[in-house]
């Protein structure tokens, strides 16, 4: 989903309100006229799209999925509003490593009620033990506080 939305600048709801009727495999188009969460898109407007080459075979794949929608949740059912891709989109990030900062801390110290949060910007710590109990710490990545709305704007700055 977030491919889609990067390179066609798609609002989270035109993407999840798609319909296997609103991708064309021999034009590679897809037509947005509508969202999960109302009868037309946002402005109002009915947009049919050039795909990019890059998209087709993750729309093609797509497609082959029971069911009218073209992106269903779990049953094959449309998606809902509780659809989070601002976690997706978060999880992608800290995987390869766009990250704004690392944090650490000890779970004994957690357990005591004392939470040691260890914040280093430069690289992901490793290694990196309690003074109190010696154990290494458990360490996560923060990514960027980006939102799914953003996409829209990389995905113009590509078109």
């Amino acid at each position: 989903m977030l491919f889609r939305s990067a390179y066609l600048g798609l609002r989270k709801g035109e993407i999840l309100g798609l319909r296997k009727a609103d991708w064309d495999s021999r034009a590679k188009t897809l037509r947005v006229g509508a969202s999960y969460q109302r009868v037309g898109t946002k402005t109002g407007r009915v947009d049919v799209l050039p795909v990019p080459e890059v998209l087709v075979p993750y729309l093609e794949r797509a497609a082959r999925h029971r069911g009218p929608w073209l992106f269903p949740g779990h049953r094959g059912q449309p998606r809902t509003r509780e659809a989070d891709p601002h976690l997706v989109l978060r999880t992608a990030c800290a995987a390869i490593g766009i990250v704004e900062r690392w944090e650490a801390w000890c779970r004994r110290c957690k357990a005591e009620g004392r939470t040691i949060i260890v914040q280093q910007l430069d690289r992901e710590p490793h290694d990196v033990r309690c003074t109190r109990h010696h154990v290494k710490l458990w360490v996560r990545a923060v990514p960027p506080r980006i939102r799914f709305h953003d996409l829209r704007q990389i995905g113009r700055a590509h078109v």
